[in-house]
């Protein structure tokens, strides 16, 4: 019997491979594929000092009316659509990356906030939103929501910060 020597990753290259062709093939298609349980995620970024949280979502190609900024003193939801392309006209679509459709995710804080006192902005597809903290004797405990979305109107590609 002869012996062979052993590629250790032939069988993860291998894998890949298939992986990777299957995903070629679902991704080539014109149609784009959404089902209600398909949920774009937005990226986020979180930054704080002693007195403030600022929180920068990314959310490109999506205007306000679109979207629902819910703040409460323990987390932030987000929730909005973005809309399928428009017709194309003569023009036939070869490949597309971007997710289109729902749009959802809930942001745990990392301390209390005051939600009325809450700024939001938008620009260039990232809103930011400015979130107080609460002082350490003024913690209420109510569970109510601030829509902040009032705040700033129109596309999140044209906003520009005051």
């Amino acid at each position: 019997m002869k012996l062979v020597s052993w590629e250790r990753f032939q069988e993860i290259n291998h894998l890949k491979q298939e992986i990777n062709r299957l995903f070629d093939r679902i991704s080539s298609s014109a149609e784009p594929r959404a089902t209600e349980y398909n949920v774009g995620i937005p990226s986020i970024e979180i930054q704080e000092n002693n007195d403030t949280i600022w929180l920068k979502l990314e959310i490109p190609g999506v205007s306000a009316e679109q979207l629902d900024i819910q703040v409460s003193q323990q987390h932030v939801s987000v929730r909005g659509q973005r809309p399928f392309p428009e017709n194309l006209g003569s023009q036939t679509q070869i490949r597309s990356e971007f997710y289109y459709g729902k749009i959802e995710r809930n942001i745990a804080l990392p301390a209390l906030i005051q939600p009325e006192r809450t700024i939001a902005d938008c620009k260039h597809g990232i809103v930011h939103l400015k979130l107080i903290k609460q002082q350490k004797n003024h913690r209420k405990e109510s569970g109510e929501s601030k829509n902040v979305l009032s705040v700033f109107k129109g596309n999140c590609s044209d906003r520009r910060r005051p």
